[in-house]
């Protein structure tokens, strides 16, 4: 169920990030689905330490389906450092989309309400997906593209 744009409101930015924590921690299918806005995702992001990463997709592009287990395993190697955010209109297909997934390591946020995630961290806008903001460990955005699962690892890894 999808938390209203009221309801969000009135949770505290703790147990908001708390509960995204614990989704990211839960070994089943994905019950708990986020919609965010651009600053959500961008108070979520800098309150993780160290480099982290942000795959800004859509359920209806093919790349973003074949990029997915990939991502997923990078998730699970970097636990909490890569955020998949959706930028689909309709949450439902999100939540259609990931009922066939079991142990998504991480929480599934929908970009539907506010500023674009790229404003909140003041980096031009992408208009395709999948593209990824790599983010640095003081909480700057070093690169903002589409770029391979490969190089989003390799970036987490420490490399450049």
């Amino acid at each position: 169920m999808f938390f209203s744009k009221r309801r969000i409101g009135l949770i505290s930015f703790t147990t908001f990030c708390s509960l995204l924590l614990l989704a990211a921690s839960v070994s089943a299918a994905p019950s708990k689905y986020y919609s965010v806005g651009g600053e959500d995702v961008a108070k979520y992001v800098r309150s993780i330490e160290g480099r982290k990463a942000i795959m800004i997709y859509a359920t209806w592009c093919g790349y973003c389906r074949k990029a997915l287990p990939k991502v997923i395993a990078i998730a699970r190697s970097n636990p909490g450092k890569l955020i998949a955010v959706s930028v689909d209109q309709d949450p439902s297909s999100v939540r259609d989309y990931f009922a066939g997934y079991l142990d998504i390591p991480f929480p599934i946020m929908v970009h539907n309400k506010g500023i674009s995630i790229e404003r909140a961290f003041r980096v031009p806008d992408k208009k395709g997906v999948p593209h990824y903001l790599l983010i640095d460990e003081k909480g700057r955005v070093v690169r903002s593209a589409t770029m391979s699962p490969a190089a989003v690892q390799e970036f987490l890894s420490g490399g450049s």
